[in-house]
């Protein structure tokens, strides 16, 4: 009797795949968080006053909102390999001409410039996770990717102040040898100049390695191919790339605004970490400025495992039950919802020792919706994945561009403590949002 042959076991290339698009997120967090941090510093070195260092950081998110939608239509048009290779290497490279910068025109250019490029990152970044996985498998890739952004954001905090501290010691040691070169390499001219470098090496190696679809890749053996196709919708590769854009669809379809609707107000309500959480706790707990900032690394600490837990819950949902309205729609909206309690309970208890925690909680499953939406746009919106993200995260950038100014509005009318109300009320609306999100329709027609 012959014996039947052992099945190959597939290759794990898309999870090498995920690696390196969890890398480019981690880089350009780096480089983007950077300039908050730095900013004391290259004001007093330019010359430049508060407000023209808050036009150069809101010019950022202004570019880099605004070029969501064209910048995720060349990655559509170019393929996610090309795509994401001339996204970071300018991207990168403007970073570092940050070092250079002489003066306020110079460095808003050279980091409005690095907006606009790195707004083509993530559009090719979904649209690789698109091609390279079964969509039974979608939702913890999409959950990876949103926490590597939390983790260089985090990264780049802490070793941005870190290498200034070490700047300022050596600067300190007047006789110290290592002075004349090492005082220039941590300054935050060499900062910029060194976070540059990481994504332009990633950008060459990416390039010579990536392949736009599972099957034109080397590694790849037929066994993880016929997996990884094998729930996919149909599409020619050619076409998906020379596809017109429905655009109509795209600014008006009904699905199409209510992701966009529940990414504004989300993103408005995750601004507050980044804005004025640190202000709040100061102002309404009376707690120092070093405290504060290691308070506010609790929630951001949180939205990194809140990503990378839904990501292994919706695809666990998924595949237990097979329904998308319980592993997509159910789980996102309700992290919103969940997350809107735990912030209305933190304001009605008003005590530090049980309003962090339960800021730190909604964190948590407000990440829930990132990695949901993320799984919708992937799963619905081909052939257009790419302009179909930069459209929902551009109203995300929106959203949290705008919300700051609204919380310094109340805060300056009501005081501080009714702040935490207006965030509650995003996270709401963003609920809202989810009721009416069908994650078993496409979201575009033919």
């Amino acid at each position: 009797m012959p014996i039947s042959p052992e099945p190959v076991q597939a290759t794990r290339i898309r999870y090498v795949v995920l690696a390196w698009i969890c890398a480019a997120a981690i880089v350009v967090y780096i480089q983007r968080t950077a300039m908050g941090v730095a900013a004391t510093r290259i004001r007093g070195d330019l010359g430049l006053s508060e407000v023209d260092m808050g036009w150069v950081m809101s010019g950022f998110f202004w570019a880099y909102g605004l070029s969501q939608i064209p910048m995720g239509c060349v990655g559509q048009f170019w393929g996610s390999r090309r795509g994401l290779v001339v996204s970071m290497l300018i991207a990168s490279s403007l970073c570092s001409l940050v070092g250079f910068s002489w003066g306020f025109s110079s460095i808003l250019v050279f980091w409005m410039g690095a907006g606009i490029a790195t707004a083509g990152v993530f559009p090719s970044c979904m649209q690789s996770i698109s091609a390279w996985f079964p969509r039974s498998r979608l939702a913890l890739p999409s959950g990876l990717l949103g926490s590597a952004m939390s983790v260089g954001a985090a990264i780049s905090a802490t070793l941005t102040g870190i290498l200034l501290s070490l700047h300022d010691r050596f600067a300190a040691d007047a006789d110290s040898v290592l002075m004349p070169w090492l005082g220039a390499a941590l300054s935050w001219r060499g900062v910029f100049i060194l976070y540059g470098l990481p994504g332009l090496l990633w950008a060459i190696a990416f390039g010579l390695w990536f392949r736009n679809r599972p099957a034109q890749h080397p590694q790849v053996n037929a066994a993880e191919l016929e997996l990884i196709v094998s729930d996919q919708d149909p599409i020619n590769p050619q076409r998906e790339q020379g596809a017109p854009i429905p655009w109509s669809q795209l600014f008006l379809g009904s699905q199409m605004l209510l992701l966009s609707g529940q990414q504004m107000f989300r993103s408005a309500g995750y601004a507050f970490f980044g804005t004025w959480f640190p202000t709040y706790l100061q102002k309404v707990h009376d707690v120092s400025i070093g405290w504060s900032g290691f308070l506010t690394s609790i929630p951001l600490m949180g939205v990194i495992f809140g990503g990378t837990l839904a990501g292994w819950l919706a695809d666990w949902i998924f595949n237990k039950t097979g329904s998308r309205r319980l592993s997509r729609q159910w789980l996102g909206g309700g992290g919103q919802l969940v997350c809107a309690l735990t912030v209305i309970a933190a304001w009605y208890a008003n005590d530090l020792v049980i309003t962090v925690p339960l800021i730190a909680l909604g964190s948590i499953v407000m990440a829930f919706g990132g990695c949901c939406s993320y799984s919708v746009i992937v799963e619905n919106a081909r052939p257009h994945v790419a302009p179909a993200y930069g459209m929902m995260n551009m109203m995300g950038n929106i959203g949290a561009a705008v919300s700051p100014v609204g919380a310094g509005f109340i805060a300056k009318w009501y005081g501080w403590e009714p702040v935490l109300l207006m965030y509650a009320a995003f996270y709401f609306l963003s609920f809202c949002c989810w009721v009416g999100i069908n994650p078993d329709k496409k979201l575009f027609t033919e």
